[in-house]
């Protein structure tokens, strides 16, 4: 009878041990994922250095030197798609970008030890200097094309010596560094 119960025993233990593994029931549920993308625009320009000079020269004036120093800075925009174009120019979208003035108010870097001496530049969209960069408020801004990622376009700055010989800037220039912080605006 022995040799009977043990492999009675060792099934019913097997089929105690199944039953522990087997699942009871299961569930599930479904859930929404999503993003806004926000209309946006990015604007981003690589910095502007004349280096160094001696003197500043007007030739209006008799003064030699180095006159209409030029240096090109690039300003880069990266915008969403469905950006709500505002600006039309022909018939064709743009966006408005605009150079405000710096923190003087004027387009004039400050000397770093006196305060009072100021040294003008111009910013233009064009490498000739005569198409000026007005703020995105006044028919001064740069009507860009509207396009949807990485768009460059240069910025043209230039210091003459000639925009320099009246108050409040002077000629000669006053020796030191000089620095302006400006502002590019974007508006679609």
């Amino acid at each position: 009878m022995k040799s009977k119960l043990i492999p009675s025993l060792l099934a019913g233990a097997l089929l105690i041990g199944l039953a522990g593994t087997a699942t009871a029931g299961t569930t599930s549920t479904t859930f929404n994922a999503g993003v806004t993308i926000n209309q946006a625009c990015e604007v981003a320009g690589t910095p502007v250095d004349f280096g160094s000079i001696g003197i500043l020269a007007d030739a209006a004036n008799g003064v030699p030197g180095a006159d209409n120093l030029q240096v090109t800075s690039t300003l880069s925009l990266n915008c969403t798609d469905t950006v709500p174009i505002t600006v039309s120019v022909a018939g064709v979208s743009h966006y408005n970008v605009g150079f405000t003035a710096g923190t003087n108010g004027i387009y004039g870097m400050v000397n770093s030890t006196d305060s009072t001496s100021l040294l003008k530049y111009r910013v233009t969209q064009d490498s000739a200097g005569t198409i000026p960069w007005g703020d995105v408020t006044d028919n001064a801004a740069l009507a860009m094309t509207a396009t949807v990622g990485t768009s460059t376009v240069p910025m043209y700055f230039s210091i003459l010596g000639s925009d320099n010989s009246s108050a409040p800037f002077n000629n000669p220039v006053k020796v030191g560094s000089y620095s302006d912080t400006a502002t590019v605006t974007v508006a679609w």
